[in-house]
């Protein structure tokens, strides 16, 4: 599992829902990157799923480690499982990566959630980042 607090992300101004701007953007990225590296190196009997939500966790220390709690958490594991060499997002995480990204292809999940194409989103956020560089 991997949680990315919020203030995380370098050079990045304020934004609402206690995300930095472009947070969302940089966090699928690195998911979307991930996942398509780790790919490559597996058999074709096996994928690489990420299920990412936003929300409040409850941080633990379990069995001396650290652990994240909550229904958060519990919804992200959830449609990570629907996951194949990609991204599933919940309704609360496309929100906020939409404020960050405009015209991301998205596919909804039966049930909650939707489904991205690492590869899309990889494409998407470095034109994004190409094209803030130039203004």
């Amino acid at each position: 599992m991997i949680v990315s607090e919020a203030g995380w992300a370098e050079d990045c101004g304020a934004a609402g829902q206690g995300l930095q701007r472009k947070h969302a953007a940089l966090f699928a990225l690195s998911c979307a990157e991930l996942i398509i590296e780790a790919s490559k190196r597996l058999s074709e009997s096996l994928a690489v799923g990420c299920g990412i939500n936003f929300g409040s966790v409850t941080r633990v220390f379990l069995l001396g480690r650290q652990d994240y709690i909550g229904a958060t958490v519990n919804d992200a594991s959830k449609i990570q499982q629907l996951g194949w060499n990609e991204m599933c997002v919940s309704d609360t995480y496309r929100s906020a990566l939409e404020e960050d990204v405009r015209n991301l292809k998205k596919y909804k999940l039966a049930g909650k959630g939707w489904r991205l194409d690492s590869s899309e989103v990889v494409a998407t956020v470095r034109a994004m980042q190409q094209t803030e560089k130039v203004l």
